[in-house]
Parts: C-alpha cells; sequence; structure tokens
C-alpha cells in the first residue's frame, strides 16, 4: 500500500525547475517514502510524528 503525496504550489513550480535527471531522481525518492512511510529520521519536539529525507542539498518533510 502505498500513500498520497501532496507537493505546495512553490513546491510544484520550483521542480518544474530542476533538470529531467533531477526531476527523476527525486521522484523515485518520492515513490520509496510513499511504500515505505516511516522512512527518514524522525523529527523531535513540535514536529514529533514527522520524519525527513534529505535528497541533495534538499529536505523533503
Amino acid at each position: 500500500m502505498t500513500d498520497k503525496i501532496e507537493f505546495d504550489n512553490k513546491i510544484k513550480s520550483k521542480i518544474k525547475k530542476y533538470d529531467k535527471h533531477e526531476r527523476v531522481l527525486l521522484f523515485k525518492v518520492m515513490e520509496k517514502i510513499a511504500e515505505d512511510p516511516l522512512r527518514g529520521k524522525p523529527l523531535r519536539y513540535s514536529l514529533k510524528g514527522i520524519r525527513r529525507v534529505v535528497f541533495k542539498h534538499y529536505r523533503i518533510i
């Protein structure tokens, strides 16, 4: 079972600016996150219950 991934409008416009290779890699990472939502480092304090995954110099939360 995979979860649904949603993007903020600001992020959608930034993703369109990436070259094709970066977009493909980003979507592969997103697919892995959708397959395993517990993937990544758990955040703390007010963000407890949320995880982050680092992709190149971007953080996916």
